[in-house]
């Protein structure tokens, strides 16, 4: 009988021994995955600054970019009205004429009858005269006139109201940038950070 009290107190012992060490097992089971997450979550935290650090850039490279574009206007206006005119203008004229011609005179004389008698002119007669001419009249227009134009256009970010909100969004990210850049126990309340001094 004593000799069962022995073999099951020993039994007991190795039960006791196999948990702890089982315990033990879990522990170093759950801090190596404890140290895993925050390793995961620290490498996460780096991915999401560097993230935010090139939305910064992006924003920035946006807010100074220019767009151009040609607005071209190709098209046929047609016109169907009536153009009134009322207007005098003045016209001069001057000019001098030559003439150089013969001229037959029929002459009576009472002798010999009726003679014909070549005259020779040959002369310069100036004209210099000014006169006004008045126009009134409406004149139909019915014409297509084809109408092409190019017209660059450029539009700078930074000149539009999106460049405001650029950089409010630029300013968050900045502070958020802050955030993660700083050290990972500054979330923590003050009891629970590390002290430096320790």
């Amino acid at each position: 009988m004593p000799e069962d009290k022995q073999d099951d107190s020993r039994a007991g012992f190795s039960l006791r021994e196999v948990a702890g060490i089982a315990q033990w097992a879990l522990l170093i089971v759950s801090l190596v995955l404890n140290l895993v997450i925050i390793q995961q979550l620290l490498l996460a935290r780096q991915v999401a600054r560097q993230g935010v650090s090139d939305a910064i850039a992006v924003l920035e490279g946006f807010r100074g970019q220019v767009f151009e574009y040609t607005f071209v206007v190709d098209n046929t206006i047609a016109l169907d009205t009536e153009l009134p005119v009322r207007v005098t203008i003045p016209v001069r004229l001057r000019q001098d004429i030559d003439i150089d011609t013969t001229v037959t005179v029929p002459v009576n004389t009472r002798l010999f009858g009726v003679i014909d008698l070549d005259v020779p002119i040959k002369t310069t007669i100036p004209i210099d005269l000014t006169a006004n001419v008045d126009i009134d009249e409406v004149f139909p227009v019915n014409a297509a006139v084809p109408v092409y134009i190019e017209q660059p256009v450029s539009i700078a970010v930074a000149d539009t109201p999106l460049s405001g909100t650029i950089s409010e969004v630029q300013q968050r990210l900045i502070a958020l940038e802050a955030s993660l850049g700083g050290s990972p126990f500054s979330a923590l309340p003050p009891a629970l950070q590390p002290n430096p001094t320790d």
